[in-house]
C-alpha cells in the first residue's frame, strides 16, 4: 500500500471520528452555549474535545489541569474554572484534530509519498503548536488584566487615601473608590465588594482582590491596607498617601520603559526605509555615471 494512500485511509479516519464525536456531543450544547461567541466563535465544535476528554488518554488531569484551573479560577473565580479549565482544553484538542484531519486529507493529493509524509509532518506540528497556543489564552488574559490593573492603581490609591482622610471608614471608601471608574482593578474591586456583602471580612475580601489582580504591586497596596486595618485604621490614611506616592513614581518608571521599548521597535522600520531611500537615490547615480563611462 503506498504512502499516499494510507495517509487518505487515516484522513477518512479522522473525518470520521471527528463527525461521530460532533454529533455524539450534542449534548453539551449547553454547556459550550454559555461561552462568549466573540471569545469563542467555533465553540459549537468543541463538543468534539469535550467527548475526547471522555477518553483516559485525553482527560484533563496532573499538572495541566490544576495550571489551568489555577488561572481559570484568577480570571472567573472558584464556581466556575473547572468549567473554564476544561472548556479551554476542549478547545485545543478540537482544533488540533481539526488541523490534523484536514492536512492529513490534503497531503495524498500531492505528487510523492515523502512529500506527504513532510506534509502530514507539517500538520501535526502546526497541531500541537496551535493547541499550546490556545492552552496559553488564561495566562495571556491575565497578563492584560495584570498591566491594565498597574495602570489603573495610582488613581485608585490615590482616591481611597483621599476618601479615608475625608473620615470615610475602609469599605465605604472601597465602595465608593470602585464606582468611580470601569477600568479592570474597579471590576475586580466590585467583586470584592460583593464578597463583603455575601458575609466576608474586608480584610478578606480585599486580599482575594490582590490575589486575583496576579500583580505584586496590587499586592503590596492590598498589603498596605490589611496592615493599617489591622492597627485600628489610624494610620491607614498616610500609609495610603505614602503609597500613592510610590505608585505614581513606578508609573512614571513604567512609561518610561515603554517609551523606550517602542522606540526600539521602530528602529527596524526606519531602517527599512532608510534603505530603501539609498536604493532610490544611489541606483540611478549609479546607472547615469556608468552610462557616462
Amino acid at each position: 500500500m503506498e504512502t499516499q494512500e494510507i495517509l487518505l485511509i487515516a484522513g477518512s479516519v479522522m473525518s470520521a471520528l471527528f463527525l461521530a464525536f460532533t454529533l455524539a456531543g450534542r449534548r453539551y450544547d449547553a454547556a459550550v452555549g454559555a461561552l462568549d461567541e466573540k471569545r469563542s466563535p467555533l465553540r459549537e465544535l468543541y463538543v468534539v474535545g469535550l467527548v475526547w476528554q471522555k477518553t483516559p488518554f485525553l482527560r484533563l488531569r496532573g499538572k495541566l489541569a490544576e495550571r489551568l484551573q489555577g488561572e481559570a479560577r484568577l480570571i472567573y473565580g472558584d464556581r466556575y474554572a473547572t468549567y473554564y479549565a476544561r472548556m479551554l482544553w476542549a478547545e485545543a484538542i478540537t482544533l488540533a484534530q481539526l488541523m490534523i484531519t484536514v492536512l492529513l486529507l490534503i497531503a495524498p493529493f500531492v505528487k510523492t509519498g515523502r512529500q506527504a509524509l513532510v506534509l502530514s509532518g507539517i500538520g501535526v506540528v502546526l497541531a500541537m503548536a496551535l493547541a499550546s497556543n490556545v492552552l496559553k489564552g488564561f495566562r495571556e488574559q491575565l497578563d492584560k488584566r495584570r498591566k491594565a490593573c498597574e495602570d489603573e492603581l495610582p488613581d485608585v490609591v490615590t482616591t481611597l487615601a483621599l476618601l479615608i482622610n475625608s473620615g470615610m471608614v475602609i469599605r465605604e471608601a472601597w465602595a465608593t473608590t470602585a464606582a468611580s471608574g470601569k477600568g479592570e482593578i474597579y471590576r475586580l474591586m466590585g467583586r470584592a465588594l460583593e464578597q463583603m456583602d455575601n458575609g466576608a471580612s474586608a480584610v478578606d475580601a480585599i486580599y482575594d482582590f490582590g490575589n486575583y489582580a496576579d500583580s505584586a504591586e496590587v499586592r503590596k497596596f492590598v498589603s498596605s491596607i490589611i496592615q493599617g486595618v489591622e492597627k485600628g485604621g489610624a494610620d491607614l490614611s498616610n500609609i495610603l498617601i505614602k503609597r500613592s506616592a510610590e505608585q505614581w513614581e513606578y508609573k512614571r518608571q513604567v512609561m518610561l520603559q515603554r517609551g523606550e521599548t517602542a522606540a526600539s521597535k521602530l528602529l527596524l522600520p526606519i531602517g527599512m526605509m532608510f534603505a530603501g531611500l539609498l536604493v532610490v537615490v544611489v541606483v540611478p547615480m549609479a546607472s547615469s555615471m556608468l552610462g557616462a563611462m
